[in-house]
């Protein structure tokens, strides 16, 4: 899954203000894949979607736990 897909997951009437969290992606990751059920591979990619796109900018961190997509013109 790459990032423009998630932006597009993500992205809410326009601007990037739904924060949500990893498990959150993991649903995304499984439904995009057609899986039934969430499991570890899921969030060890879900990880490394969000760890890719805050090192790229396109997510930051609100909090501990929760992500949003940054404010980035294209």
């Amino acid at each position: 899954m790459t990032e423009p897909r998630i932006q597009k997951l993500f992205k809410r009437d326009g601007k990037y203000s739904y924060k949500f969290r990893r498990a959150d992606v993991a649903e995304k990751i499984a439904e995009y894949f057609g899986d039934d059920e969430v499991d570890s591979s899921h969030y060890i990619r879900a990880g490394r979607v969000l760890r890719e796109g805050y090192e790229f900018g396109i997510i930051k961190k609100v909090g501990a736990a929760r992500y949003q997509m940054s404010e980035v013109k294209s």
